[in-house]
């Protein structure tokens, strides 16, 4: 989500966004024609599992060739957002942003979001696991389906942990 910080009228929202996730057109933010030294925008945003909603005041750069655009953002891998005003993409020679062309991960962080995927299909495997046991009132076709569940996430993780996408 984007607002103007001189006009918290002026705000839209697109995709949701992770480091290297792509996104869609940002919907109802109002870009200025020209570009003035000082123009920013507060981009505002939460990072999947964590719903905790963070700010960032963030310097738009010059347009390319003066020419507006769509205001494009970015989430890096340390954590701070940035956001280009271009007509030009990403993996133009004219892309006035950080990083050019699509950025390429780390392997550092790659293998920090797969452990932290895995984590977490473990703990939805232990919660179904104990709700099996749990003693409640099911039907027969719902443990079925609990039971499907179940193994359909084993199998996932077993694939993770041999490395398979």
């Amino acid at each position: 989500m984007v607002i103007d910080p001189k006009d918290k009228k002026n705000g839209g929202g697109g995709d949701a966004l992770n480091p290297y996730s792509t996104g869609g057109t940002i919907c109802c933010y109002s870009i200025p024609a020209e570009w003035h030294p000082g123009l920013q925008v507060i981009v505002k945003y939460n990072l999947y599992p964590d719903p905790t909603w963070h700010e960032q005041l963030v310097d738009i750069p010059p347009y390319p060739e003066g020419i507006a655009g769509e205001i494009w953002l970015a989430m890096h891998e340390d954590g701070r957002a940035e956001a280009v005003v271009s007509h030009f993409d990403p993996t133009r020679p004219e892309w006035p942003g950080r990083v050019k062309g699509r950025p390429v991960q780390s392997v550092e962080y790659a293998l920090r979001v797969k452990r932290d995927k895995l984590a977490n299909k473990k703990s939805m495997l232990e919660s179904m696991e104990k709700g099996l046991k749990d003693g409640s009132e099911r039907t027969q076709e719902q443990i079925d389906r609990l039971q499907s569940s179940i193994k359909y996430m084993k199998e996932q993780i077993r694939q993770m942990e041999e490395g398979r996408p």
